[in-house]
């Protein structure tokens, strides 16, 4: 066997931090052709293993230090899933605040993805200084969203009279909305057709713009992979039972549903809207992909824009299982995370977390089956092919690419 040098991707400036650990790709080629991909585990398995043994109200709060990149959103599922165990929901304020949390970082993740991450696999220069000022905004409205009691188990310290002043909440959503429109083409969502799409970004000097049209004018090479098998569906139930299970370490490290990998995210939440599905059989994942974020990203800025100061939260996606553990579900930007935890005599004796980066990039999931079988004739070509791509499915970790010659047996 010989080998190329290994291919090394890691493309985002300073700006863009990641979750610990690496997700590894090695394309296999033989004959000029991608023969196999080989996808390694990025998740930190036994995260958790340092809070078993310890009361909710200690452990929940090292949650954001553990999982930093979304540690809003682990937090929320953390302390619905406690909640859950105990038969104790906050309070419907303090679950509004936490809605909008969420809601929050979920905006920063995205606009990150597609200002920064899709730009520079596009080869377009972001706009840093016009980012920063996006994330300082969406920081600001978490500022005010945010009230006491919303990180404390059952919101125990929440005062039904705290909570942001709803002129000061409002002003901070229009300037963050505002800042985040102005960098999406034509301001607002993709159009319902691809002709219209293909107009809308021509000629626009805007990175996301550029980005957009540079992936639908460069379609992907060969025959267009199929679309993957989305996470729809799915069932709180059946996922705490998976996460309950022998099998839970595996689970973990390779999510499957209904017995397939399944992917989970913006994809999955524009199941059959027919512009992503157009765009994917004329220009292949990358531009669908990069499209289908695009309508998340808007969806989810409407979302906040009509977000009233104090409201009911919505339902939480939380409940107890059939062992008595607590289990909740957040959709983050890049999917569904899923926390279950187990209290006994009030302290924790287990603790799992399925992350929707494991769906995204299984590995048997739709990144190596978009990858096996290409051309592989010019190694400059499959690198940056397999750079968009992992840019545009935006896992949580980085991404070390390598491209080894295999010798015919």
């Amino acid at each position: 066997m010989s080998h190329c040098p290994p291919v090394r991707t890691d493309p985002t400036p300073p700006l863009r931090a990641r979750a610990d650990g690496t997700l590894g790709l090695c394309l296999e080629v033989e004959g000029g052709r991608v023969a196999r991909v080989r996808v390694s585990p990025s998740v930190r398995t036994g995260v958790t293993a340092a809070l078993i043994g310890r009361r909710a109200e200690a452990a929940v709060p090292a949650v954001r230090r553990l999982f930093a990149l979304c540690g809003r959103a682990h937090t929320v599922a953390a302390l619905r899933a406690a909640e859950a165990a105990r038969g104790r929901p906050a309070p419907p304020a303090v679950e509004a605040a936490r809605d909008r949390l969420v809601t929050v970082e979920a905006l920063d993740h995205a606009a990150l993805a597609l200002l920064l991450d899709g730009p520079v696999a596009m080869g377009v220069p972001p706009d840093v200084p016009a980012l920063k000022a996006i994330r300082a905004a969406l920081a600001a409205v978490a500022d005010r969203a945010a009230r006491p009691g919303w990180d404390a188990v059952g919101g125990d310290a929440a005062d039904p009279a705290a909570g942001p002043s709803p002129d000061d909440f409002r002003a901070a959503i229009r300037a963050a909305s505002a800042r985040l429109r102005a960098a999406l083409p034509g301001g607002a969502g993709p159009p319902s057709d691809p002709d219209h799409l293909r107009r809308r970004v021509a000629g626009d000097p805007a990175p996301l713009a550029r980005t957009l049209a540079l992936a639908l004018a460069d379609p992907w090479p060969g025959a267009v992979p199929d679309p993957p098998r989305l996470l729809t569906g799915w069932s709180l139930a059946a996922l705490a039972e998976a996460l309950a299970g022998p099998e839970a370490d595996a689970f973990v490290l390779r999510p499957t549903w209904r017995g397939a990998p399944a992917e989970t995210g913006p994809l999955a939440r524009a199941a059959g809207h027919p512009l992503i599905a157009a765009v994917w059989a004329e220009a292949g994942p990358v531009a669908a992909r990069l499209v289908a974020r695009w309508r998340d990203l808007a969806a989810t800025l409407d979302r906040l824009d009509k977000a009233p100061c104090h409201e009911d939260g919505s339902a939480a996606l939380a409940a107890t299982d059939s062992r008595g553990a607590g289990v909740a579900a957040v959709e983050t930007a890049r999917g569904l995370l899923v926390h279950r935890l187990v209290e006994r005599c009030g302290r924790i004796v287990d603790w799992r977390v399925l992350a929707p980066t494991e769906w995204t990039v299984h590995p048997d999931g739709a990144l190596s089956a978009a990858l096996t079988g290409g051309d592989a004739t010019d190694r400059v070509a499959l690198d940056r092919r397999a750079r968009r791509l992992v840019a545009a499915m935006d896992p949580c970790v980085a991404c070390d690419i390598r491209i080894e010659e295999t010798a015919r047996a």
